[in-house]
């Protein structure tokens, strides 16, 4: 995409001429019966979107390198979502079995 094709993008939306609907995860279908691994979702913006796909009812399995940081994760994210179906798994980064293993 050209330069003046971006700027005139962003003229149209500033103008209200072009918008866009933005979508949250909680727009989605019903995850119940679904397993997710997360990993390094003890902490930002992946700890978020573990949250809501827990609120959506998926299973979570957060594979992190620290168990300790793992379970006060669970613990949070149990409490806001009231998702009982969320566990905590080690994970040792950069092995293979450790990638087969999941």
């Amino acid at each position: 995409m050209g330069f003046m094709k971006a700027v005139g993008m962003c003229a149209e939306y500033a103008y209200g001429r072009w918008s866009c609907k933005p979508r949250s995860l909680e727009d989605d279908k019903d995850m119940t019966g679904r397993v997710v691994i997360i990993t390094g979702g003890n902490t930002g913006l992946v700890k978020a979107t573990a949250t809501a796909v827990a609120k959506m009812g998926a299973t979570i399995v957060l594979a992190c390198r620290n168990v300790e940081k793992g379970l006060v994760a669970v613990n949070e994210i149990k409490s806001h979502t009231l998702n009982a179906n969320i566990v905590s798994s080690k994970i040792i980064p950069c092995t293979f079995p450790a990638v087969h293993y999941y």
